[in-house]
Formats: C-alpha cells, structure tokens, sequence
C-alpha cells in the first residue's frame, strides 16, 4: 500500500513566514475566526453565503480546487480556513496538496471543524518553503504508471485517484 506524506511532515526548518500580502489575508481570517463562538464547517454549496465581499476569493481558482477535493470526504474545515489558504495556493498543486494536507488534519481528528486556529497549531512557523512543497509534490509522482481509482487510469499524479484517503498516514 502507498503511503503519501503531507504538509504535516514538514519541518518547522522548513516552514517560512507569510509574505506582508499573505499575513495581512491571515489577520483578517483569524480575527473573523475568533469572533465566531460556534465555528461551522464551510458550505460546501453557498460558501460565500451571500456575503459580496468574498465572492472574488471564492471564484479563485485554488478556492474551487480545495472544495472540490474536500468535499467528497466531508472534510470538516472553516470557511477562514479554506480563505486563507486558497489565498495562499499560487499554483493547482498547491490547492490539491493542501486539499490532502486537510484531509490528513481531519482524519487525525475525526469529527473536528479545522479552523485557523487548528491549522496555525499544525504550522506555527508559516507555510511550507518551495524546496518542502517540491518534495511533497515529487514524493506523489506516478511517473505516468498504472494507478487504480486514477480518473483516466493512468496519471502522473497520486493526488488524482479518487480514493486518496487510503494514502493518508496514520
């Protein structure tokens, strides 16, 4: 059986700090966070909930990446969580490494809501350096071999089987 790791390995070695435009998409995440007494997991179906202010995040790329790939495991994950990190995704591999990275967070906690506060525990040193991303990223390479539950049956990418919470460590 095939094991992928996630951004959980990561070294705080390998963690670095949020870019001034990062950190200040951070602030204004944690703060809305701590105001909310009783966090809810995002809608999966309206998760902008009407509010205008939000709706160019939620139409981002790495935001439709991430509910995508979390919502068909019922990863239990805030609304300022998925925010921030969508803000963070620069490229589709980074929404699907963190999709992963999400999912490996709720099932080392079933049945918990991940919301910022539980990410920043997770990552207390910032997000993962290039050379920590590139390592996770290569470490799911197929190299084009045969992958059972891979949408067209052969792909370069594990992270694209429709079963990947079976690659999840414990």
């Amino acid at each position: 059986m095939i094991r992928l790791n996630s951004f959980l390995d990561t070294p705080h070695a390998q963690q670095q700090p949020l870019d001034p435009d990062l950190m200040q998409v951070f602030i204004v995440a944690s703060m809305s966070s701590m105001s909310d007494k009783d966090p809810q997991s995002v809608d999966y179906v309206n998760p902008a909930a009407g509010d205008r202010a939000l709706e160019p995040i939620t139409q981002s790329m790495g935001f439709q990446i991430l509910l995508s790939r979390l919502k068909p495991y019922g990863v239990k994950v805030s609304l300022w969580t998925v925010l921030f990190l969508a803000a963070a995704c620069k490229t589709p591999g980074d929404a699907v490494l963190w999709a992963y990275t999400l999912t490996h967070m709720a099932k080392r906690n079933p049945g918990a809501i991940i919301t910022i506060g539980k990410w920043t525990d997770a990552f207390p040193m910032g997000l993962p350096n290039e050379e920590a991303k590139r390592a996770v990223w290569d470490a799911q390479k197929a190299h084009g071999n045969r992958h059972p539950g891979a949408a067209t049956g052969r792909t370069d990418n594990l992270l694209d089987n429709h079963n990947w919470m079976e690659l999840l460590p414990e």
